[in-house]
């Protein structure tokens, strides 16, 4: 792969990493939010939070080591 596909690469890669942390934060807030509307116990939301924040930890994990050309094992 020549230079200019590599830039064009790692501009789409970062461009997929803000998405992805946008996402995370949107989702983050849109869980706190419509939870609070039905009921105030923050244990209820703990679970899925934790695993939603875990699975998106290891997407952007996996992205970056896409884009830094590391083998995914």
């Amino acid at each position: 792969m020549n230079e200019t596909g590599k830039l064009i690469t790692k501009i789409v890669g970062s461009i997929l990493l803000v998405v992805i942390v946008y996402l995370l934060f949107s989702y983050l807030a849109a869980a706190i939010i419509s939870h609070t509307v039905y009921a105030f116990e923050l244990k209820d939301l703990a679970v899925p939070l934790v695993l939603g924040l875990v699975v998106e930890y290891m997407d952007i994990v996996k992205l970056v080591k896409l884009l830094r050309g590391k083998d995914d094992k």
